[in-house]
């Protein structure tokens, strides 16, 4: 069995972005970097200031990640390339609950890994929120390192 990275359509996008906004809202909430009122207005600016055309901005890649054994959608992800620096950077990995643990997003980050290659790029990125530890833990052992650490502190 072998994920498979498919082109997303205009209406899956409208779907997804939707959902990605609430995620990263909450994400973000988690974390700690933002307080819940106005969670979802901030994260809607910070994506729409990434994605200023939708799934039509230049040199971002939406991709459906797929089961191919029965076409099934399991999941998502965002790519984004820098040509100038040769270095892609995946801004989300999503896999739906019901599919989390096959083995899925490790072998769309593999499929993702080869994609960015193909396109000219020597690096590959991409941000953890510190509290997610499973998503930590798969991205070590796919051969991703910590390069750098955001700090925060609440003033009282």
């Amino acid at each position: 069995m072998r994920s498979v990275l498919e082109k997303m359509s205009v209406q899956e996008f409208s779907t997804y972005f939707e959902r990605l906004i609430i995620e990263y809202a909450k994400e973000n909430i988690a974390s700690g970097r933002w307080p819940e009122k106005g969670a979802i207005q901030h994260s809607r600016s910070d994506l729409w200031g990434l994605l200023p055309n939708g799934i039509y901005t230049v040199n971002n890649y939406l991709f459906n990640i797929t089961n191919p054994e029965n076409d099934t959608c399991v999941g998502a992800l965002w790519l984004a390339i820098d040509e100038d620096i040769h270095t892609a950077f995946i801004f989300d990995v999503l896999i739906k609950n019901e599919f989390r643990r096959q083995g899925f997003a490790t072998r769309a980050l593999d499929a993702v890994q080869r994609y960015a290659k193909s396109l000219g790029m020597n690096h590959i990125g991409l941000h953890v929120f510190n509290h997610n530890t499973a998503a930590k833990q798969l991205y070590t052992l796919l051969g991703f390192r910590e390069v750098s650490c955001n700090m925060n502190k609440e003033l009282l």
